[in-house]
Order: structure tokens, then C-alpha cells, then sequence
């Protein structure tokens, strides 16, 4: 009688073993739980904040604040600096005013367009005190389909049998209205354009970038 107790109470005490047993496992892997999907909300938190920060961090950039034409000095006054969250600025965006200093635009700005570096040429690049606004047509297809307001170019003259010859070299297109351009040119360079157009065919050659060295003038008019 006394083995048969003994037995039951060792059964007992195992079976109450196995309990506590499973009862710590249970609570463990509750808390274990509980702490994996604090530190999923902590990460998810964090990443949105800090793209979140990425969004608002603003950037400075300038704008224009009134329509400004091409070939105009780029003047303080017409342009305005406003911040922008950082993943909107363009890649070669203007950021401060002084970086228009002693600059003319090369392209139409409407108002609230961001200017852009490529916009801005060097002020003496555009025209000079002698020069005057003309307009010359050239024939289809003898200006490049990339040139347009702003672009840089040189006018050539093609003779059969001869080298072409650079009429007027690295001035800028103020206005492309089809295969019509308007032109600053002081009243040398509007007789040699008047000249050539009746020697031959003219045509254009465009200018990469406004650092470029000029080309050599190579026309000599007839009358010369």
C-alpha cells in the first residue's frame, strides 16, 4: 500500500513537472513574440519617419518671378529663391543668386520655372553695344533641328568647289521661328550675311557649350 502511494505521487509530481514545463515555454514564447513585433513597428516607425525627413528637407533653389525673354540680363529682381524638398530639385538646378551674377538667360523662363544652369549663358556672349536686332531666312534643312532660342552657332557659306567659308562666327539665335532666325549682328556681319546669301548657300553649325573657343572668320566678301 505504501509502494502504490509512493507511485502516485511521483506520477504526480511529474506530471505537474511537464505543466510547469509547458507553462514557462508558453509565456516565453509570448514575450518573445510580443518583443519581435515592438521592434517591427519600432523599424517600420523609423523608416517612415526618416523618409519622411528625406520628403520635407528643403533645398534652395531659384525660380523666376516674371516672365524673362531670352538674351536679358539675368537681373536679381525677376528671380526669387524658394525651398523644395530635396528629391524634386533637377540635377543642374540653380541654388543661390549669386550664381547669376554677370549671367543673361538663354532660354524663356515663365514664371515659377526653375532655372537651370544650362539657361544661363556669360552676359558678354550675347550681343554688344554695335549690334542690332535683324532677321535673316535660310532654306529648309540648312539649320540643325536642335538649335533653337538661346543656341550658339556659326553661319557658313557653302560654294561649289571651295571650302566653306564662316561668315559670322559664334553668335547667338535671340528668336527660331522656322527657318527664319533673329540675330544680334553689328553692321559688319549684317553686309558679309547680306553678301554671302548671294554667293551661295548658307547654313548653320551649332555650338556644344558657350566655353567653346569662336571659329575663325574665313569669308571674304566679293567686293573686297
Amino acid at each position: 500500500m505504501v509502494y502504490i502511494k509512493k507511485s502516485r505521487s511521483q506520477r504526480v509530481l511529474k506530471l505537474c513537472g511537464i505543466l510547469l514545463l509547458i507553462i514557462i515555454c508558453a509565456v516565453g514564447s509570448f514575450l518573445l513574440l510580443k518583443s519581435f513585433r515592438a521592434d517591427k513597428v519600432n523599424i517600420t516607425n523609423n523608416t517612415a519617419v526618416n523618409t519622411n525627413e528625406m520628403q520635407t528637407k528643403g533645398v534652395g533653389i531659384i525660380r523666376a518671378a516674371a516672365e524673362v525673354e531670352p538674351g536679358e540680363i539675368a537681373d536679381a529682381t525677376k528671380f526669387e529663391l524658394i525651398s523644395v524638398p530635396e528629391n524634386l530639385v533637377p540635377q543642374d538646378a540653380v541654388g543661390s543668386i549669386e550664381e547669376l551674377r554677370d549671367k543673361r538667360i538663354k532660354n524663356k523662363l515663365y514664371i515659377k520655372q526653375f532655372v537651370l544652369k544650362s539657361d544661363l549663358i556669360p552676359s558678354s556672349a550675347w550681343y554688344g553695344d554695335e549690334d542690332r536686332l535683324i532677321e535673316h531666312t535660310f532654306l529648309p534643312g540648312t539649320i540643325p533641328s536642335s538649335a533653337t532660342s538661346g543656341s550658339i552657332i556659326d553661319i557658313k557659306l557653302f560654294r561649289q568647289g571651295a571650302m566653306d567659308a564662316v561668315v559670322i562666327s559664334k553668335v547667338v539665335i535671340v528668336n527660331k521661328q522656322e527657318n527664319t532666325l533673329s540675330l544680334y549682328l553689328n553692321s559688319r556681319e549684317q553686309e558679309y550675311l547680306k553678301e554671302a546669301a548671294t554667293e551661295g548657300l548658307l547654313f548653320i553649325t551649332q555650338y556644344l557649350d558657350a566655353s567653346q573657343t569662336p571659329s575663325d572668320l574665313t569669308y571674304t566678301p566679293s567686293y573686297d
